[in-house]
């Protein structure tokens, strides 16, 4: 399943501020044939843009519908009319709104955020968008001994062996679905007699977002070694917090290769004797690293950071 960003480039742009918002630009005026156009400015960026036509004068206008009637190059600002977009722009006069950024392309921005995604991930210890299917193998001697090592042998009559603690927690959070957990002999074979589904939940077993899978009085009827869970993890929609988390992330990262070199450009000058400023951008983006931390130091203590569940 293909991972949702947590945010996407207009809107780390945005909060950022390096977006720069272009409305009823006027592009040009067609002929019927004519398929070439170009926009004033380069980086557009995705989700941003709108072109539509109209007759000269007039304020009423229609969309063209993206692939249908043009394609757009976005890094270099190139729109290309199909013929059927020439045909219905026709002699009228082609309009686009859209956002584009100077320093970024929207492919370096999205190269960013998803390495900031996988960021957060780890970050908060969860997914934060739709379920993905995972499976997790877990050597449960090794757990129930509290030990770093497996241990491999186990009693040849284990008609009463039960284990030493009723439950296991999953790396995978947040659990959107458990289908079965299954349990296997110090031989790697399954216990099939043993397994748990849906068929004998909850009154048998019970599992909880935060990664727990409680046993409720059961115990298969021979000793196991290694258990395999399988299910989903993730949740529907991905929460406000998190998209602002991902965008300021983000916003670090592209502020980072923007400060590269800047600590000593000249910004002014005079011939009067006035003194040169030297170092501004420097200065102003040290400012905004400053406050951008400030803010994911108060998203990250509302949003919680990982934690190692030892007991529950």
């Amino acid at each position: 399943m293909i991972k949702i960003a947590y945010t996407t480039t207009k809107q780390v742009l945005d909060l950022i501020g390096l977006s720069n918002n272009i409305n009823h630009e006027n592009v040009g005026t067609g002929n019927g044939t004519a398929l070439s156009f170009d926009l004033d400015h380069e980086n557009v960026i995705t989700g941003s843009y709108t072109l539509y036509y109209g007759v000269s004068g007039s304020n009423s206008f229609t969309d063209l519908t993206e692939t249908t009637h043009y394609t757009l190059d976005k890094n270099k600002g190139k729109i290309l009319l199909t013929s059927a977009g020439a045909s219905v722009l026709s002699t009228k006069v082609l309009y686009a709104k859209y956002v584009w950024c100077g320093p970024f392309t929207d492919d370096e921005v999205s190269a960013q955020i998803t390495f900031v995604d996988t960021e957060v991930d780890l970050m908060t210890d969860r997914k934060w968008d739709t379920a993905t299917s995972f499976t997790e193998e877990l050597d449960y001697q090794e757990i129930i001994d509290d030990r770093d090592y497996a241990i491999y042998e186990t009693t040849e009559d284990r008609a009463t062996e039960k284990p030493g603690r009723d439950f296991i927690i999953v790396k995978f959070k947040p659990l959107a679905s458990v289908t079965k957990v299954e349990f296997f002999d110090k031989n790697g074979d399954e216990i099939t007699d043993a397994e748990l589904s849906s068929s004998n939940y909850p009154d048998e077993w019970q599992w909880w977002d935060y990664g727990k899978i409680l046993f409720k009085n059961y115990g298969p009827a021979t000793g196991y070694k290694q258990i395999k869970v399988t299910g989903t993890y993730g949740q529907a929609t991905t929460p406000n917090q998190i998209t602002e988390l991902s965008g300021w992330l983000t916003g670090l990262r592209l502020y980072m290769n923007l400060s590269g070199g800047s600590y000593n450009d000249v910004t002014s000058y005079s011939l009067g004797g006035t003194s040169i400023s030297v170092g501004e951008p420097y200065i102003n983006i040290r400012e905004f690293m400053t406050q951008a931390n400030r803010r994911i130091e108060q998203l990250r203590v509302w949003i919680g950071d990982r934690i190692i569940i030892m007991g529950v």
